[in-house]
């Protein structure tokens, strides 16, 4: 019986399932993140190896697929990263490796057409159509300012608590949020705190989430940040769904939208508002799970017979 391997990928933390091909959970298990863009190679590929193995157990090599979805990556693995991680397994071992992104769709759509919105630390849109082809929008990284991303929230935060301060000597609302969160003792001394090298993108992400609950107790200018992020969102949304119109269901997932039923009420607020015929969901399954869809579509089987071996079994 074949053993479909699946892993999320993160940039902290790798989710991992294995799952037999009569649709039965042979095992799951956790490591650290696979975005090698930001950890190095050598230790992912370590990470990577040590879960496939503890999954793979006493299973032939040739019936084993591994899936895996890496934040490393915006679409299938070229041949150097795909060879270097093929590396790492078992010779007769199926690999295919492709975006964390693709494989959060997967496990929304199960290979068939539908929308995706993934907003965490950054935020990305994807698209399958009738004929399988991806679409994308965003997931420019923050440098460029992910709409409705955590690490957006944050900084347009804090450039609208120390402008404020900078002009009227108020420590806002999100000014003391900004201090006890980077433990600051005054607002000067954020500059050193933000600028530290030490500083990552998940930290600074992270503040995303004492914006967002400003906004749910009211605070006027978190609210204006959150309202206006999740509506750049939602017409990224709309823009999607216009190039396929077939992806009427469109599924969230991410940081932002797992953890703030606000920032998820905005949003299908503003998309509402722009196309009444998109309904605003969960995903059916978890993005590993979605890495084994796409281990079994490679592998030839339908989106209904995947489907149906999922959703019949306990655990899945």
């Amino acid at each position: 019986m074949r053993l479909y391997i699946g892993m999320d990928g993160g940039g902290t933390r790798t989710t991992a399932v294995a799952v037999r091909e009569d649709g039965t959970l042979a095992g799951s298990a956790q490591g650290g993140g696979l975005n090698f863009l930001q950890d190095g190679l050598e230790t992912c590929l370590d990470r990577f190896e040590q879960l496939a193995r503890e999954l793979m157990g006493n299973t032939p090599p040739e019936d084993v697929v591994v899936s895996a979805g890496l934040a490393a990556l915006d679409g299938p693995a070229d041949a150097d990263i795909l060879r270097a991680f093929r590396a790492r397994l078992p010779g007769g071992c199926t690999l295919h490796l492709t975006s964390d992104a693709l494989i959060a769709l997967m496990g929304h759509t199960m290979g068939g057409p539908g929308m995706m919105v993934i907003c965490g630390t950054g935020s990305m849109l994807m698209a399958l159509d009738r004929s399988g082809k991806e679409h994308v929008l965003g997931g420019w990284g923050w440098k460029m300012g992910d709409a409705g991303s955590g690490y957006t929230l944050s900084r347009n935060a804090l450039v609208r608590a120390t402008e404020d301060f900078d002009l009227t000597g108020h420590r806002s609302v999100l000014m003391e949020e900004a201090l006890r969160f980077f433990a600051a003792a005054q607002p000067r001394d954020l500059i050193a705190r933000l600028y530290d090298p030490a500083m990552g993108t998940d930290t600074m992400a992270a503040f995303g989430a004492r914006v967002l609950e400003a906004s749910r107790q009211g605070d006027a200018d978190a609210l204006h940040i959150a309202e206006h992020e999740m509506t750049r969102l939602a017409c990224l949304a709309e823009a999607l769904y216009r190039q396929v119109p077939e992806a009427a269901v469109c599924a969230v997932y991410g940081g932002v939208m797992q953890h703030s039923p606000l920032a998820r009420q905005l949003f299908t607020q503003a998309l509402s508002e722009r196309c009444s015929g998109v309904a605003v969901t969960a995903p059916r399954h978890p993005p590993e799970i979605g890495a084994v869809v796409l281990g079994m579509l490679k592998d030839g089987k339908t989106a209904e017979e995947i489907s149906g071996l999922l959703e019949r079994r306990n655990g899945i």
